[in-house]
């Protein structure tokens, strides 16, 4: 049997949705027809604490996650952000690293220049990664700007994380769907979204933008 270590989230009482039960040395197998991913046929991980994190607020959702370390069984399948298969081992706790609204913004920034590169929105976005132009007036000028769905999606993440912490939700969907620009900007000339090391983007925007 092929083993792969990845992480898992939970809630903090260690359920998922369906109130399926995990824990230390906790093995589960998706019960379900076929593996399509969010159903009872798939048992979902993450390539990364990172990615774990980031993904949350738009995946499981959890209210008070907790993040252990996962032992995915055979062949598990993904699609850049998440992944899924058919059974698997939570084995201990891992910790799951924090992102504030800012470094989500940052790292959906980040993952629309590995694609974009229409100049007037990459000026704008330099601008906020240096931390000279993160005015809300900015954003939205920027944003008449830009020219694909995916600068828009890093756009809305960027003004969200000028405002509230409450906007953290909003910040990390359109971080996601700035994940998603590769398939998205087929126009700007994007690779396949799987070439773009997500997981060391958002490892950078924790070196670099603390």
């Amino acid at each position: 049997m092929k083993l792969h270590d990845a992480y898992k989230l939970t809630e903090s009482d260690g359920t998922t949705h369906g109130r399926t039960q995990w824990g230390p040395g906790v093995r589960h197998e998706a019960t379900g027809q076929g593996d399509k991913p969010c159903t009872d046929g798939a048992i979902h991980s993450y390539e990364s604490p990172e990615m774990a994190a980031l993904m949350n607020p738009i995946h499981a959702k959890f209210k008070k996650p907790i993040l252990w370390h996962f032992a995915e069984e055979d062949e598990f399948k993904t699609d850049g952000l998440k992944r899924w298969g058919k059974a698997g081992t939570t084995t201990k706790r891992a910790q799951l690293p924090h992102f504030s609204p800012t470094q989500r913004a940052i790292w959906a920034i980040l993952v629309t220049k590995e694609v974009y590169t229409e100049p007037a929105w990459n000026k704008w976005a330099d601008g906020y990664l240096d931390g000279s132009n993160r005015s809300e007036a900015a954003t939205e000028a920027a944003g008449a700007a830009a020219a694909t769905w995916a600068a828009r999606a890093a756009i809305r993440a960027a003004a969200a994380a000028t405002r509230a912490a409450t906007w953290a939700a909003e910040a990390a969907t359109w971080a996601a769907e700035a994940a998603g620009a590769a398939e998205a900007a087929g126009a700007a000339g994007a690779a396949d979204r799987s070439s773009i090391d997500l997981t060391a983007i958002a490892r950078r925007v924790k070196k670099e933008y603390p």
